[in-house]
């Protein structure tokens, strides 16, 4: 959480270079793929 607190703050007050970005648009993407993982999982121990 604190990560994505820096960054936030680095994007907003100074901005990313491209590089930077990039790798938070990959970092985004892993949470983004973990939660549905998690959220699938949830599901199927439901059913």
């Amino acid at each position: 959480m604190r990560e994505h607190i820096d960054t936030m703050q680095k994007q907003t007050f100074v901005g990313l270079s491209a590089e930077e970005f990039r790798r938070e648009q990959e970092r985004v993407e892993r949470i983004r793929e973990v939660s549905a993982d998690f959220l699938e999982a949830l599901k199927n121990i439901s059913s």
